[in-house]
């Protein structure tokens, strides 16, 4: 008998006595050197405290707080603090729970997980060839579309969903290529 959302109970339990009924997620940016003018010259550090509400547009407004304080320029880091939780990630080495890593649900939690660690992609086709556009852009990740186009009702579109495939590539770069179907003259 599998235990599906039964589990969810242990999980608040262990939560609950661990952080507290009051506990509340939050992040934390915080600054490791000095301000002379407008510069910092030190390190910016991004403190994860289970918040998991960080999006980009939280981290964008903690980063206008800075200038606010005056501080127009960084020469430093940008520090990511997960000491929250110890050991920071169980799951290192483990089998997957299950066939479908790419859902929500299988996100690990973590101390800090910006956007829950989640790439969102736009998918449109025209024509004969579906294009993709990942956000956010990351550095020496390159996402390309290698999707059928059929005709198929645009409402079906996960129909035709395939799991990507993923390459590391020697010079350390990862390209992540959309296999499957998508409907002639959709988006999603």
């Amino acid at each position: 008998m599998q235990p599906a959302s039964t589990l969810k109970l242990v999980t608040s339990l262990v939560a609950l006595e661990t952080l507290g009924p009051a506990y509340s997620g939050r992040s934390e940016l915080r600054i490791d050197g000095e301000v002379s003018g407008d510069v910092l010259r030190g390190d910016v550090v991004l403190r994860g405290l289970a918040d998991v509400d960080l999006d980009a547009q939280a981290l964008q407004r903690m980063l206008e707080r800075l200038r606010l304080r005056g501080i127009r320029e960084i020469r430093g880091d940008l520090v990511l603090d997960l000491g929250m939780f110890r050991p920071g990630r169980t799951d290192v080495g483990s089998a997957p729970f299950d066939e479908t890593p790419e859902f929500r649900y299988n996100v690990i939690p973590d101390a800090l997980s910006l956007n829950t660690y989640l790439m969102h992609l736009e998918i449109a086709s025209n024509g004969d060839e579906a294009r993709v556009a990942a956000s956010p852009p990351l550095e020496d990740v390159a996402v390309v579309s290698a999707m059928r186009i059929v005709d198929r009702d645009c409402d079906d579109w996960e129909d035709g969903w395939i799991h990507p495939e993923y390459r590391e590539h020697v010079n350390g770069t990862i390209g992540i290529r959309l296999v499957g179907e998508f409907p002639r003259d959709c988006s999603a």
